[in-house]
């Protein structure tokens, strides 16, 4: 069974990718809609077995039959993988998610020449999401990172006759160079140091290892949750991302792409504990992702801002070592985020595609039940109490109570209440303010029963789950004795945003001001793009690295005579001071 869960995506993305001409627009993409289907199933009942019922399960080894995947010296590695708590916990979202984005896309993506194409990197990227979540040693989570990776540049890029579409792509590709190098540094300490590629050895001798070198690894593990997770200085490729179709928005924010370093900090959370380190790191992520959100007027980039925020609020319950705490805001995260995506895509598909919500507006008579979904996802967003959000998101404010975090996160908490309610009040309150609104109405069954289905889980997943969820992989112990002596006021600090709101909504729609003038004060996002993100960044990063290159080259290239006596002559001189 569990080998099925690993299986039944791949094959169904091999089958609709190579006989997608052969199934027709239609019967490919039901293959693999039939086959995640199946596989949601397996997974569901894999997580009563493991995290209800207390049962991992490991596959690997000679025992199993699964045979050896690499015999290199002294490195003899197995291949195997474990399915336990965490493993079922992540599983749940992507399986979820993916199964509910195939059925969306049948919808949105009906008219695409390439629909096959589509539904086969769709199944492709939960395969490797699954394979790196799964495995047990580091060879096979690289090979699952690397993997998504890939696939999420193929589908960033999909519409590849846009030029945009394929900068993005190459920005979201290049910029997740840096955590795979850090990851692959990671891989090869680990290997110096414990001479073996699997998990359970490093956390065997983890108290026996020099500190220095388990700094030296948390950091390098650090920098590719950096890049992956679109924390703050490697965050400029996330909103980038929707230039995609809004399917894959959905399934790269929600389940798949950026869940990919918050997974990485739980597996290996027993190198970190808590970490001042990430504190700050998931508290100024947090902030300045709400605050780039606030001052956004694109739709999906708006939401995108906003998956960069919670991603910060994620590093900071690891770094306050909530580590069970940071798994259930990551699952709760995904339904309410796909919902606000999913429903998203249904308002730009009923404008013609326009997703500056200026030009919008009057949605509310026009498409009830969207506004509906909508509203209850961005209301679990802000954490509304008795919502799936607020089960999680609070929590985390108050274990972080006392530290630099809990500031930030209270402030990001703010401002993501203000832009949620923004959003709501352009889209579907305002008058319309342009004629594409005029013709919109509600979407066909392919696009309305995935949102319906994720505005029930938005309201009660939370719930249904908190207890278990809670308690799982490790709590720092010092959080216990704070969460019991915490002021009766604070579990109604981040609630008085509600009050504020109202007041932070533009009235005037005409000019880019603020009722309050903030404005002024909110132009840090808009510098910060420009000298950080595209300036310091860029020059040390892509441009930066291609311009040393290339001057390095045409160095290199005036030592060349192109005289073969002379080309022979540096291999002799290294294999000179080579010898002993």
């Amino acid at each position: 069974m569990y080998l099925l869960i690993l299986t039944l995506p791949l094959l169904g993305s091999l089958l609709c990718g190579f006989l997608g001409r052969k199934l027709g627009n239609f019967g490919g993409p039901l293959l693999t809609i039939i086959f995640m289907g199946i596989t949601l199933l397996l997974v569901a009942f894999g997580y009563y077995e493991v995290v209800l019922l207390k049962s991992p399960v490991y596959l690997g080894g000679m025992v199993n039959g699964l045979g050896s995947w690499l015999s290199l010296g002294w490195i003899n590695l197995d291949m195997g993988f474990i399915f336990d708590e965490l493993t079922l916990s992540m599983m749940i979202p992507i399986c979820f998610i993916s199964f509910l984005v195939h059925i969306y896309s049948m919808g949105y993506m009906s008219d695409d020449p390439h629909l096959q194409r589509f539904f086969s990197y769709l199944s492709l990227f939960t395969f490797f999401m699954l394979i790196m979540v799964s495995s047990d040693n580091w060879l096979l989570l690289f090979l699952g990172w690397e993997g998504v990776g890939l696939v999420s540049y193929l589908l960033i890029g999909f519409w590849f006759t846009r030029i945009k579409a394929n900068q993005s792509a190459l920005k979201a590709f290049l910029m997740n160079r840096v955590g795979d190098t850090g990851l692959f540094l990671a891989m090869a300490m680990a290997v110096w140091f414990t001479g073996d590629l699997e998990f359970t050895t490093l956390f065997a001798i983890l108290p026996y290892l020099n500190s220095d070198v388990v700094a030296i690894l948390g950091f390098l593990i650090v920098a590719a949750v950096i890049a992956k997770s679109g924390q703050f200085g490697l965050h400029a490729w996330l909103p980038d991302a929707m230039e995609g179709p809004t399917p894959v928005s959905a399934l790269i924010h929600a389940a798949t792409m950026v869940t990919a370093g918050i997974f990485l900090l739980l597996r290996f959370s027993p190198l970190f504990g808590s970490s001042i380190f990430l504190v700050w790191l998931g508290g100024i992520t947090a902030l300045f992702g709400a605050v780039y959100g606030y001052v956004q007027t694109d739709m999906k980039r708006t939401i995108a801002y906003s998956t960069t925020s919670q991603l910060g609020y994620m590093v900071l319950a690891c770094g306050i070592g909530q580590y069970g705490l940071a798994l259930a805001h990551l699952m709760n995260h995904a339904f309410f985020k796909a919902l606000l995506f999913l429903s998203a895509g249904v308002v730009i598909h009923a404008v013609h595609d326009e997703q500056d919500v200026r030009r919008m507006g009057g949605l509310i008579r026009l498409m009830p039940i969207t506004y509906v979904t909508t509203l209850v996802g961005s209301l679990s967003l802000v954490a509304l109490p008795f919502l799936t959000g607020f089960y999680s998101k609070d929590y985390i404010l108050q274990m972080a109570f006392g530290t630099v975090g809990y500031g930030m996160g209270l402030a990001a908490a703010y401002f993501t209440t203000f832009y949620s309610l923004k959003l709501l009040h352009r889209v579907f309150f305002v008058p319309p303010q342009s004629k594409i609104v005029l013709d919109a109405h509600e979407p066909t069954a392919w696009l309305l029963f995935p949102t319906i289905i994720l505005t029930i889980a938005s309201i009660f997943w939370g719930y249904l789950t908190q207890y278990h969820l809670l308690s799982s992989l490790s709590g720092h112990p010092t959080n216990a004795l704070i969460a019991s002596h915490l002021p009766w006021w604070i579990d109604f600090v981040p609630l008085a945003a509600f009050l504020v709101a109202p007041f932070m909504i533009q009235t005037n729609y005409s000019l880019p001001t603020l009722k309050f003038n903030l404005y002024p004060y909110l132009q840090l996002a808009n510098i910060t793009n420009r000298y950080f993100d595209n300036g310091f960044l860029a020059w040390f990063g892509p441009h930066g690295a291609v311009y040393f290159l290339n001057s390095l080259a045409a160095r290199l290239d005036l030592l060349s005579s192109r005289f073969i006596p002379h080309l022979l002559l540096f291999p002799l001189l290294i294999f000179i001071l080579l010898i002993p």
